[in-house]
């Protein structure tokens, strides 16, 4: 049934996610440097939030078959929540990289820092737009700035 097709993947990612700590466990013991908590804390986060995400969905293509037809609240409502449910997966990435991975910490950043000094030399000034707008009334605060101009 449609329900497996749901099933069988959540209990594949956790199945692997507890296969994964199980090595990192035994590596850790074999090893001077011990646990690496940033690794673990990514599994577990990526695997819970998965986990999380999918199971509305999959509770509802289980449940389908036993429902009537007729029910709106179930057919509609449940499945249009449990849908955006999924996006909160694909969201949630980022900022569990982010909380957990100090590279991918570090990579946003310099792409951040790289994005904004490109498109800061893309709009003009302050002055600029002081100097072409002359309907903006001028308040003691909207001096001009030194530099570009």
């Amino acid at each position: 049934s449609t329900a497996n097709l749901y099933l069988v993947p959540n209990l594949i990612i956790i199945v692997t996610a507890v296969m994964i700590l199980d090595v990192a466990r035994k590596f850790a013991k074999e090893s001077r440097e011990g646990l690496k908590w940033q690794g673990v804390m990514t599994v577990v986060l990526t695997a819970g939030i998965y986990s999380i995400a999918f199971l509305p969905n999959t509770i509802y293509h289980m449940a389908e078959p036993f429902v009537k037809k007729e029910s709106y609240p179930f057919r509609v409502t449940y499945y249009r929540v449990a849908a955006a449910v999924l996006t909160f997966n694909v969201i949630a990435n980022i900022f569990i990289y982010c909380l957990t991975v100090n590279s991918f910490r570090e990579f946003l950043r310099d792409r951040a820092q790289r994005a904004i000094h490109c498109f800061s030399n893309l709009l003009p000034s302050r002055d600029t737009v002081l100097r072409y707008t002359p309907w903006v009334r001028r308040t003691p605060d909207t001096r001009p700035l030194q530099g570009k101009g």
